[in-house]
């Protein structure tokens, strides 16, 4: 007897033996004709069975904070994440709040941080005209940040000269322009700026009151000594934290 008549008989149809047969499976649609369906292959039960398809390789993830796909402007990432309607991070407070903020900050993998160490009176002026000037004026801090890095303030002074001491971050952007460029200000002295995108923050944030959180204090206790390149690397859970002392959040 044919493979088919065994494996088709209709329903109530006696076995050999004495036994109903159950009622045939329903395959799904496709099933008999190669139509793509989860049995395809399989005609009638008879022939050798189909091949079991091997399991798909696995697809990427789709990119956090854009489209899959979307790149960022230097076309090697993903697209930079948004931080809110105001460009704050869209996260509350707390620990979790802290990681939820860095996750916003980053956005894309090659983005970095960065501390400038400016007077409070020479940052009002920065985020006054959208722009940044760091290390009396020279080119080289600025040319080592890149288009979308984050750059944060930290005043040791409310003035370069006589100001009273402060010792607080003070304020918080992202780099926009491509370059830097060089102004003539008179006097021979024509410093190198570069344009920066500012959030409005809602308060200063004192370094005492976060430096027993901040990895880069804790890995350099002697810190002062950064602070005296006038530009140094942060990590980004770093800035997120000080981010958040600063108030820069989604409301």
């Amino acid at each position: 007897m044919g493979c088919g008549a065994r494996l088709h008989r209709g329903p109530g149809v006696p076995h050999p033996r004495g036994r109903l047969q159950p009622h045939a499976p329903r395959w799904p649609p496709g099933a008999h004709d190669g139509g793509g369906g989860e049995r395809a292959g399989l005609v009638h039960g008879c022939g050798p069975p189909a091949a079991r398809p091997h399991a798909h390789a696995a697809r990427p993830a789709p990119l956090r904070g854009g489209h899959a796909g979307a790149r960022d402007h230097r076309g090697g990432g993903p697209a930079l994440a948004p931080l809110g309607p105001r460009g704050g991070a869209q996260a509350g407070g707390g620990e979790r709040g802290q990681y939820a903020r860095a996750r916003a900050l980053r956005g894309g993998a090659a983005v970095r941080a960065w501390v400038g160490v400016v007077s409070r009176s020479h940052v009002q002026r920065g985020v006054a005209g959208g722009f940044a000037q760091l290390c009396h004026g020279r080119a080289e801090a600025l040319r080592r940040m890149s288009v979308g890095d984050w750059l944060v303030y930290y005043s040791p002074r409310t003035d370069m000269q006589e100001g009273e001491p402060l010792k607080a971050f003070t304020a918080l952007g992202r780099v926009e322009g491509e370059g830097v460029e060089q102004v003539d200000l008179g006097g021979d002295f024509r410093p190198y700026r570069r344009r920066i995108a500012y959030l409005p923050v809602r308060r200063e944030a004192k370094v005492d009151a976060l430096a027993a959180r901040l990895a880069f204090i804790r890995e350099h206790p002697n810190w002062g000594m950064l602070a005296r390149r006038g530009h140094f690397e942060i990590p980004l859970e770093d800035l997120a934290l000080i981010a958040g002392a600063l108030g820069v959040q989604a409301p």
